[in-house]
């Protein structure tokens, strides 16, 4: 009973209301708060000798995180790769402290979880993983030289959150702030604009940045609604202030705005990134070939009018003017680009004979073609537009700051060059890409990368052969599906594991090396909505306990 309470999140004191029903079956019950000093101990020592007899001798990555909740709290969870090829996350500890944890006592607190708590030899160890906050960057510090096969692994969607935040948005960042503060919050606003939207409302949180992307993606896909519907909140002394800065904002600088949300709209390829790459599966074996194709978006950002396909809609559809530049490309024979200009504007008086209702468009060669209104729009030079320029430079500082995390062009803490090695030598144990990539040198470059296969260089190569004549037969794998796509590579690795043994060991090194620290975030999400404002008051052992039963999907009464 007290363990599936524990299990459900529900307080251990209403048992006391539940005691008819949970003795209908003649099994008497004492006080809840007697339950509780007997039990709670038992549960928890119960699920850590579970986890220690599953981490005994096996390969596993320590992912940690801290944040304050009455004071600091921090969560520890394992990962580790089973003989059949499963993916195990284990919640191995929850602790609370009264005050922020510096470097040093988080190094400490972490030592002491794993060696003297689990008992664990950290020689098994292959990496932590961390997020760039100081505090765990100086306790992983402290942590190496105990561990001499762990990496240090960055958490790859977090550096791809700060990416989104360097975008160049002075007016719409002005403009969000009191958006933020009033129309994602309960109330009238909320409402209206959710009537607006004919759906809810996209939530906020400020550890995020692609949450705050939805939200402005609902502002600029709305944008001709959005000077009503503030109108009509100042009208009716909705959000006072607030509301007025918003209504200065798009009244004063309305195109300004919309520029910004136009360039904002073309980060979606960003956005989608860090959506794939925060999960619990085979994400390092596809980090680096999505963070490549971001760089080289980056490179060539500003080219082409598709880079920035709604930017470039806004600005096409603007006043045509005589001398508008055009831009058309004209297939065989002549399978090339032309510039043009119009040179002449639809003739809309005088004698019915002379009018005409199209757009007289003359090119760099001196030929001329009547183009109607939409098909001259689309042909529109959008790239020797001011604004143009001014869109791109909204945007390229975001994929500026990207390329400087992964070539170490930046602060030491945020030096990702390492970890991002570690997911371009990683993907050999993709058998797609092994069939072709796999070389003699690309294993020294993987066993010198990740330090617990620094002696497995000899056995990989004795078994390449093997490698590629099964990889050869693997049937084609889904890299847009990571889900689909982790389930394949885990699935070959069960079949045909055990016909190369040092591949097989060296799979299961890699694939316990997560590219984030979304598993241990996650642990606060789970803490939000097991433990409510009428549990606050719950002690740090229940807390514990019943995360660990929940996260670690025990089976319970």
């Amino acid at each position: 009973v007290m363990e599936g309470m524990m299990f459900a999140g529900v307080p251990y004191a209403k048992i006391d209301m539940l005691r008819h029903l949970l003795e209908r079956e003649g099994h008497p019950l004492t006080d809840s708060s007697n339950l509780a000093k007997l039990y709670i101990p038992q549960i928890e020592d119960r699920e850590i000798k579970r986890i220690v007899k599953e981490l005994f001798e096996q390969h596993f990555t320590l992912i940690f995180d801290g944040t304050t909740r009455l004071g600091e709290a921090v969560n520890m969870v394992t990962r580790s790769i089973t003989d059949d090829f499963i993916i195990r996350m284990r919640l191995v500890a929850f602790k609370t402290t009264k005050v922020h944890m510096d470097g040093d006592a988080l190094f400490r607190l972490i030592v002491t979880t794993l060696q003297r708590v689990l008992g664990l030899d950290l020689d098994y160890c292959v990496a932590y993983a961390r997020d760039s906050c100081s505090t765990n960057y100086n306790a992983v510090n402290r942590l190496m030289p105990l561990s001499v096969n762990a990496l240090n692994m960055l958490c790859f969607p977090h550096t791809l959150h700060n990416t989104g935040k360097h975008l160049q948005l002075p007016v719409l960042d002005e403009f969000m702030t009191p958006w933020l503060q009033l129309v994602p919050q309960p109330g009238a606003a909320k409402l209206r604009w959710q009537a607006i939207l004919g759906k809810g409302v996209s939530s906020y949180s400020k550890v995020r940045w692609w949450s705050r992307w939805e939200i402005m993606q609902e502002i600029a896909l709305n944008f001709g609604a959005l000077l009503g519907f503030l109108t009509n909140l100042d009208a009716d002394g909705i959000g006072d202030a607030t509301t007025k800065k918003m209504l200065a904002i798009v009244t004063n600088q309305r195109q300004e705005l919309e520029l910004e949300l136009a360039a904002v709209m073309s980060c979606e390829r960003l956005c989608l990134a860090t959506y794939r790459m925060e999960g619990d599966r085979l994400e390092l074996l596809l980090i680096h070939h999505t963070i490549e194709e971001l760089i080289q978006f980056g490179h060539n950002l500003g080219k082409d009018a598709s880079d920035l396909p709604s930017v470039a809609a806004l600005l096409r559809n603007r006043a045509i003017d005589l001398n508008t530049k055009t831009r058309e490309w004209f297939p065989a024979p002549h399978s090339k680009w032309f510039a043009g200009k119009v040179t002449r504007l639809p003739i809309t008086t005088g004698a019915a004979a002379r009018r005409k209702s199209t757009y007289k468009v003359t090119y760099s060669d001196g030929t001329s073609i009547e183009q109607d209104e939409q098909e001259l729009r689309n042909n529109i030079d959008v790239l020797e537009m001011p604004e143009w320029q001014t869109a791109v430079n909204v945007v390229k500082g975001a994929y500026d700051y990207l390329e400087q995390r992964i070539t170490d062009d930046c602060q030491v803490p945020y030096h990702c060059s390492g970890p991002y090695e570690v997911c371009r030598v990683s993907q050999l144990f993709d058998p797609s890409f092994a069939v072709t990539k796999l070389t003699a040198a690309f294993v020294d470059e993987l066993c010198a990368a990740i330090p617990a296969l620094a002696n497995c260089a000899a056995a990989l190569k004795a078994e390449t052969q093997a490698y590629q004549v099964a990889a050869g037969t693997a049937p084609a794998l889904d890299h847009s599906d990571v889900s689909a796509f982790s389930t394949a590579v885990l699935q070959f690795w069960r079949e045909h594991g055990k016909k190369m043994p040092a591949w097989r060991k060296a799979a299961k090194i890699v694939f316990a090396i997560p590219p984030n620290s979304a598993a241990s975030e996650r642990v606060f999400s789970l803490l939000a909505t097991m433990f409510g404002k009428d549990q606050d008051n719950s002690l740090s052992d229940l807390i514990q306990a019943a995360l660990m039963l929940r996260y670690n999907g025990r089976k319970v009464g």
